[in-house]
């Protein structure tokens, strides 16, 4: 085929060579670049799928984290509304029975 496109004797013609030793070259070249292109493009692709991995984990952990933080401040806020309301619940509450009998003592013992 190489013979057929290119009139005999033409293949003595040093640039002629030359020229299909380089352009040889550049068609190595480029399929090493595409190969490396190829390989970049798939760790770039698999990095931005990990970068998208972390961020809903994060996400979720933001998530998790605030509604925590939204029960630990509710229940704060319940505290604090207990404890301004026990003067009054102290003072009007019910009241606590208080022991009208003495419980009886034994002897004491003096030990030597």
């Amino acid at each position: 085929m190489r013979d057929q496109a290119v009139p005999s004797g033409a293949w003595q013609d040093p640039a002629l060579r030359a020229a299909l030793d380089q352009l040889a070259a550049l068609s190595h070249e480029n399929a090493v670049l595409g190969r490396h292109l190829a390989n970049v493009q798939a760790r770039a692709a698999q990095q931005a799928a990990d970068h998208a991995r972390a961020i809903e984990s994060m996400r979720r952990q933001f998530v998790r984290l605030r509604t925590a933080a939204l029960r630990r401040a509710i229940e704060a806020q319940v505290l604090r509304d207990a404890l301004r309301h026990l003067p009054v619940a102290i003072t009007t509450g019910p009241t606590r029975p208080v022991a009208t009998t003495q419980i009886p003592r034994g002897p004491r013992h003096d030990l030597p």
